[in-house]
């Protein structure tokens, strides 16, 4: 690691249910069916979002659901306790964040730019997404895979953690080493990729959470999936700063 710049850490963040307190696709829904009604009778959430949102966001559209609509809604999104605070903090000090979700790029975007967080995030990786010439919502998939089990088809947050490392290295970027915060099934995946000296951040009682150990209770299965990263679960914002300021001083 070169001697002319401090060394820096990688925080790597999901998005819904991590940095802000929802989905923003359920929030959305539950919000505006209030108002105009639900998709269709009997609906219920859709297994995939990335397959079952758009024909439902088209519904809603058809019944006068406009982009500056479903835009609103997400600013009544709120941020986890302390997760502003904790970008600040590290962008403030010069480390890398990035977020890698199955979320999409118009609502991390709007959302992270009306907290005025967008330049403390060095890259979003997530589904492209964008309003049409008139106005629909349009969705497509950040790739397609059919390598991992643990990720939808759509997005391997795994191999996309190791691709990012791989590019910075060869970049001439070695951190210190890489704090993975997450909730849901899906960034499992991510977290079996990290090292020793790495963190697992899970969100408290959190599908993440209740993965891990799980698999820690499958001490006989030799098949059994390790996370070999130091893990810490979290309930706020200010729970992961600590974690995170306090593994950084371990290397001073």
């Amino acid at each position: 690691m070169s001697s002319s710049k401090p060394p820096k850490i990688l925080a790597v963040f999901d998005f819904d249910s991590t940095l802000v307190e929802a989905s923003c696709d359920h929030y959305i829904l539950n919000v505006i069916s209030e108002s105009v009604g639900p998709p269709n009778s009997g609906w219920s959430y859709p297994p995939s979002t990335m397959w079952g949102m758009p024909p439902i966001y088209r519904t809603l559209q058809e019944r006068g659901v406009r982009p500056t609509d479903l835009l609103r809604c997400l600013e009544e999104i709120h941020y986890v306790h302390g997760m502003q605070d904790l970008l600040l903090e590290l962008a403030r000090r010069g480390h890398e964040i990035i977020i890698i979700s199955d979320c999409n790029s118009v609502f991390i975007g709007h959302t992270l730019k009306k907290a005025g967080l967008q330049d403390c995030v060095t890259d979003i990786f997530t589904n492209p997404a964008w309003f049409d010439e008139k106005g629909r919502f349009r969705l497509s998939e950040y790739h397609h895979q059919d390598w991992c089990d643990l990720c939808p088809p759509n997005l391997c947050k795994g191999q996309i953690l190791q691709n990012y490392i791989r590019k910075r290295y060869a970049e001439g970027e070695q951190f210190l080493f890489v704090a993975y915060v997450g909730d849901g099934q899906n960034d499992f995946c991510p977290c079996l990729c990290l090292d020793s000296h790495d963190l697992v951040l899970p969100r408290f009682g959190f599908d993440l959470y209740r993965t891990i150990n799980a698999e820690k209770s499958h001490s006989s299965n030799k098949h059994r999936l390790i996370v070999r990263s130091k893990v810490i679960p979290w309930e706020n914002g200010f729970n992961v700063k600590r974690a995170i300021l306090d593994e950084i001083r371990r290397y001073k």
